[in-house]
This record gives C-alpha cells, structure tokens and sequence, in this order.
C-alpha cells in the first residue's frame, strides 16, 4: 500500500502544481508602450541553414523597430552549403545588416557560444537579442520584449514549433508547457532557464560577466549566461505572450529530438535545486506509475484514477497555455501528450548516459 499512497501523493502534488500555474499564468499584457528607442543589436549564429535562413531574414528584415536603432549581426560558422551566399545576397543594400564569418575561437567558448561572443564584441547596442537562423521573429519582437520585460537584465520570450504533423504538434506541447512553468518560476524570481532563440539581455549585464568567451566552455550558452548574470544578482523576466512569440521548426526526427534533449540535458544538470525537484517529481510519476502497474496490477482502478486525474487536469493547463497564445489543437493530442512525456522520461536518462558525443550542427562535441 505504500507504493499507493507515494503514487497518489505524487499525483496531488502536480495536480496542485498546475492549479498554482494556472491560477499566476497569465500576467504579461499583450501590448505595452515603449517610450524609449535604445540602440539594439540582434546576435545570429548560422552554420549550415540553406533551408531555413531565408525565412529567418525576411522576419528580421519585416521588424518595425526603427531601423536607425537596429543593426543585425550574423555570424557564419563555417558553413559548407549555400548559406553565405543566400545571406550576402539577401542583405546587399542593407546597412543594417552584418555578416562576419568566424574563423577562430574566442576564450573558452565553443560552438554556438564562440559565434556569439564574437559577435557580441562587434556590437554597439546598449540590448542584445539573440535568436537562432531557425526561427522567425514577429514584427514587433524587439520593442515588445523591452516594454513587457522593462528594468530587467535578461527577457526571456515564447518560443513555439510550428508545423501541421502530429510529432510537430507534441513537440509544441512540450515547449508550451516547460516554458509555461519556466515563467511561473520566473514570477516567483527563481532562475530556470533561458531560450537562445528568443532572448534579449541587457548590455552592461553581458558584459560584467566577461562574456561568452569566459564563461565555462558550454553548449547551453543560454542557460549558462543566464545563470552567470543571475549569480551577480541581475534580475530576469520569462515572458508567456503572444506578444512575443517566435516560431521555430520542430526535431524532423525522433533521433534528431534525442540528440536536442542530451545537449539540453547538460545544462539540466547544472539547474537550480528547485528545478531540478519539479523535474524530478514529474519523472518519478511515471517511474512509480509503471513500477506500481508491474507490481500491482490488481490495483488497476486506482492507477487509473490518479493517471486520469494528472493527465485531466494537466490537458486543461495546456489548454489554458494556447488560449493566452491565440493557438489550437484537437483535444486528442493532449492525451497523446501524456503517451510522448512518458517515453522521453523512460528514455533520455538512458540516452543521456550512453558514450554518444552531443551533435551540434555537424560537429561533434564531449
């Protein structure tokens, strides 16, 4: 009976989490007024990205942020395909526009990291704002991520993986909703994490902590610059708006998605306690549930009750996150959801430790 009673006090325990999400979710208004035009630099590290750059300029180039008070840096990573032609083609005639290709390494940073912290030494804004050659932009991106992350140090946007396929739409379910508690996190001034694709940060605050390029060497750049700005007590804000919401393309495959999770895991393990707890309880459910399932299976309609109970609730949360959105979805894909949660939870532990190298665009890092 023990295993019973862990089993439905874990399930009260996320039921009461989402309650408390839910009830704190919705704080950022939809439009705010930006009465200052700072200079801004937006930061893009490209390597490989013929297929998807182009839409991430046009997005770029579609801000309506005064043009006088943007320059947009693109850093190419050693491309090997058409990138850099697309891109010097693209940006002929506008001044705005920068493209430097990266030839060396810059103090400790590698991969992505190194792009950026080059980049950030070419930069002349008082903000910079990073986002990935994967991702689109909405117009107003840049003075709506000021106003409604205003006297903060880093501002986190919402970032969400478009495409009609199903595995699209359980990936968009899983950002939704890691970055749904992100920000509950954020509200209560507890640190989770950033995302590299929709990210601005103060430049005084970059620069105090010497840069990418002495922070530890990381693939987590994100996480771990704003675990550096946070650590000299600067101050951060996620934000959950259609405001500012960006739209990345989702993992092809479910390798390709297995691969993304061992690079996120990395900086995981780096997280906050309190993070790492959420996390931990939301995976012990499963791991309980399936344990109890083995060893009790006499007790099926008690399993079902308090897997119900989670999955109901946690569906009407998710739901709750695409209305604030402007997004929808057939109410099937939430109970898939719970089926896809499962297994990565099963799974990434087991991948995390195989001895893969982590693949970041073609390159293979320790």
């Amino acid at each position: 009976m023990l295993l019973l009673y862990i089993l439905a006090s874990v399930s009260v325990v996320l039921i009461l989490l989402d309650t408390l999400a839910w009830i704190l979710l919705q704080r950022d208004k939809t439009k705010v007024f930006l009465a200052e035009r700072p200079l801004v630099s937006i930061l893009v590290a490209v390597r490989n990205e013929e297929n998807s750059i182009m839409a991430c300029l046009q997005a770029l180039e579609n801000l309506t942020y005064p043009k006088e008070k943007l320059e947009i840096l693109l850093g190419n990573d050693q491309s090997t395909d058409n990138t850099a032609a697309l891109i010097e083609e693209f940006i002929a005639q506008k001044p705005y526009f920068k493209l430097f290709h990266i030839e060396k390494t810059c103090g400790n940073a590698i991969g992505k990291a190194n792009v950026l912290a080059q980049l950030a030494r070419k930069a002349r804004g008082e903000w910079l704002f990073f986002t990935d050659a994967d991702t689109c932009v909405p117009n107003d991106w840049v003075q709506n991520m000021l106003a409604l992350g205003k006297n903060r140090d880093v501002i986190t946007g919402f970032t969400w993986i478009c495409g009609k396929s199903l595995w699209a739409t359980l990936q968009a379910l899983d950002w939704t909703f890691a970055l749904a508690i992100a920000k509950i996190f954020s509200d209560f001034r507890l640190p989770v994490t950033a995302m590299g694709n929709n990210m601005a940060v103060r430049r005084s605050a970059y620069d105090q902590t010497g840069g990418y390029e002495n922070l530890p060497a990381t693939l987590t750049e994100d996480f771990a610059l704003l675990k550096a700005i946070t650590t000299q007590k600067g101050t951060f804000k996620n934000l959950f708006s259609a405001s500012v919401l960006a739209e990345t393309q989702a993992s092809p495959l479910f390798s390709d998605l297995l691969k993304q999770r061992k690079r996120w895991m990395r900086g995981a393990l780096q997280a906050r306690w309190y993070a790492q707890a959420y996390v931990g309880v939301r995976v012990g459910f499963y791991i309980i549930l399936v344990l109890f399932a083995v060893t009790k299976s006499h007790f099926w309609q008690e399993i079902l009750i308090f897997w119900g109970a989670k999955v109901l609730w946690q569906s009407v949360f998710l739901h709750k996150c695409l209305v604030i959105l402007g997004k929808k979805i057939a109410w099937l894909n939430y109970l898939l959801f719970e089926l896809y949660a499962m297994i990565l939870s099963w799974l990434l532990p087991f991948y995390y430790i195989l001895p893969f190298k982590i693949d970041w665009k073609g390159r293979l890092f320790n």
